[in-house]
């Protein structure tokens, strides 16, 4: 049986560089996280940092906090 789908789960499981990729060439966020210097399953940075109410991600509204 599969079990839910959580955000910290995800970010946990994918590497750093695609999620830095994802990040800042696909939506242009997250620019000031170090994810070259984060352990691999350090994922506390993108869920503290708040986004701009522009950024286009989906499932995400405006000024939301990813927790």
């Amino acid at each position: 049986m599969a079990g839910q789908y959580s955000h910290l789960q995800f970010f946990r499981r994918t590497p750093n560089a695609l999620l830095a990729r994802y990040f800042r060439e696909k939506h242009d966020v997250l620019q000031g996280i170090p994810f070259d210097k984060l352990k691999e399953t350090e994922v506390e940075p993108i869920f503290t940092t708040k986004l701009a109410p522009s950024d286009p991600l989906p499932g995400v509204r405006g000024g939301a906090k990813l927790t």
